[in-house]
């Protein structure tokens, strides 16, 4: 299964991911980094996410891999040593078979990749196989369903609906970020592992407003968006250009607004590490139920049975369980209080918008 990348490499694409940071496109993983943390950033692109990654684990390293185009690692790595960023190394690599051991890094990201990947749940299965245990996956990806605008524009509706065709035809899911809990799940993460969110883009400033119409703009038209949506079929030149000239239109309004939902999926890493733990020596052990390990013991009568050996993996299976069942329950505490703070934050704001 091969899929084609629906952006492209031109410098109109690049400019546009250039554009993005550890702060506006990954804020939700930011908090559980630690300064000596190895990260792996799957589809790293020009590496300006990368680089603010590397900045955050000053003792730690960060590599980043593209599965083919090598011009934009090599630039990439140029901007890193022009920055002075050390802990970093480029390297070209494929999600879906990942040229790493197991537990190779604390973290692996991934930002707006696993919409252009033909196969997305072994993409994660590969993502969670190179990572430590007590590590975590992180990923986030747009929903292009969710892009909403004003002033309507019919030539950007255009727009929309032929790039929802030729993500398809590339073997692609452009509404990605509404799937990433599904994927997961499919990928044998349980549903108590993983935290599924979402955050936004919004472009309302008549600054971000001049750049990402531009920016869109010269996609549309010079980009391989434009290329492959003319050879197969989904608009003409024509198109092309009125598509193109409608967002140079939509950018010159005083009142142009525009936004657009990510979702976001990152795995719980202590309790995802226990429970697996568990869940192998329940296998190694024969056990059908979770249950069957308060119950079960091993009778040192029967035959060719080292019932001192199995008796002592009971003893830890006993012990990993009751941990992975606390940092269940601590993880259910902290979003407990993260609900009741934002409640109160809620009031407070009401409270203050009511004294206004």
């Amino acid at each position: 299964m091969t899929s084609q990348y629906t952006h492209g490499h031109h410098e109109s694409v690049l400019r546009s991911h250039s554009w993005r940071t550890a702060e506006n496109s990954c804020g939700y993983l930011l908090s559980s980094l630690k300064p000596d943390m190895h990260i792996l950033d799957v589809g790293c692109g020009p590496g300006t996410i990368t680089l603010d990654l590397a900045r955050l684990v000053p003792d730690g390293h960060i590599t980043g891999i593209e599965p083919s185009f090598k011009g934009v690692l090599q630039q990439a790595q140029a901007d890193a040593v022009a920055q002075g960023v050390s802990n970093v190394t480029y390297s070209v690599a494929d999600v879906l078979a990942l040229d790493f051991p197991d537990a190779s890094f604390d973290v692996v990201h991934a930002h707006q990749v696993l919409q252009h990947v033909p196969d997305p749940v072994q993409a994660l299965r590969e993502m969670v196989r190179v990572t430590k245990p007590g590590g975590f996956v992180a990923v986030r990806d747009a929903d292009y369903k969710t892009m909403v605008w004003y002033p309507e524009n019919a030539g950007m509706s255009q727009w929309l609906v032929s790039y929802d065709q030729l993500a398809r035809s590339n073997g692609g899911e452009p509404n990605a970020g509404r799937h990433l809990l599904s994927w997961a799940l499919q990928a044998g993460l349980k549903r108590e592992q993983v935290t599924a969110s979402a955050s936004s883009w919004c472009f309302s400033t008549p600054e971000d407003v001049a750049w990402w119409s531009s920016t869109w703009a010269d996609r549309v038209l010079s980009s391989n968006f434009a290329k492959t949506s003319v050879e197969r079929g989904f608009l003409t030149q024509e198109d092309l250009d009125n598509i193109g000239q409608a967002w140079r239109d939509w950018g010159a309004q005083p009142d142009a607004w525009f936004a657009m939902i990510h979702g976001e999926l990152k795995q719980e890493a202590r309790v995802a590490a226990l429970q697996a733990e568990v869940e192998s020596l329940q296998k190694e052990l024969g056990y059908t139920h979770p249950y069957d390990v308060f119950s079960t013991r091993f009778d040192a009568s029967r035959e060719n049975v080292d019932a001192e050996a199995i008796n002592k993996k009971h003893i830890k299976l006993l012990h990993r369980y009751n941990e992975a069942k606390d940092a269940t329950q601590i993880l259910i505490g902290k979003l407990a209080t993260l609900k009741e703070t934002t409640i109160r934050q809620i009031h407070d704001d009401l409270d203050l918008h009511d004294s206004d």
